[in-house]
């Protein structure tokens, strides 16, 4: 699977870089950033690339995630599409912006305890197919321009999100949302 992802985005890059495309060509196709993330319902790590609309007022990146055995269990692998919205942005001082946002998102699980139509074995209207989840969250960044560092900016960000099932089966329980439905997610951006 590595090596899959791997190849999915290197591939392109040398083809594009190889056969010397009009710049401006290139600069649409090519992602604005890439991602790096801990926790946060994708896996114990995740990463990806990105893109940047309306003036970095929406980013969208999509992102594979891993839960290795040792820690979930079973082996988990996500895949996920994560957009941001920006919320507002306060000016630290000429070089650093605390950003806040807004998130959604689909997560896609492909593994062998997921289920896009659940089996037969599981009674009718009982349980939901688990095969794609819904994220939902709030967080803050703090973009930085590099001095000395050949990026356009960098980020690390925190994040409070859960997903949109957990909230339904806290309603449908008639409970207080608690504290257990929520994940805490730490990452970092860099822009070019």
């Amino acid at each position: 699977m590595k090596k899959l992802l791997i190849t999915f985005f290197c591939i392109p890059v040398w083809f594009i870089q190889s056969y010397g495309f009009d710049s401006a060509i290139v600069k649409n196709i090519l992602p604005d950033f890439a991602i790096v993330q801990c926790a946060g319902n994708i896996g114990v790590v995740s990463g990806g690339f990105g893109y940047s609309f309306f003036k970095n007022k929406m980013l969208t990146s999509v992102s594979y995630g891993f839960v290795p055995h040792f820690i979930g269990g079973t082996t988990v692998h996500t895949i996920a599409l994560r957009n941001n919205f920006k919320i507002y942005e306060f000016t630290l001082n000429k070089e650093n912006q605390l950003v806040s946002y807004a998130n959604v998102g689909v997560n896609f699980e492909p593994g062998e305890h997921s289920y896009i139509e659940l089996p037969k074995k599981y009674p009718n209207g009982y349980y939901a197919t688990n095969s794609f989840h819904f994220p939902l969250g709030l967080g803050l960044r703090i973009d930085s321009v590099p001095k000395h560092i050949n990026f356009a900016k960098s980020s690390l960000f925190a994040e409070v999100g859960t997903l949109a099932t957990y909230i339904y089966y806290e309603y449908m329980a008639q409970k207080r949302l608690t504290e257990t439905i929520a994940s805490l997610s730490f990452g970092l951006l860099i822009f070019w």
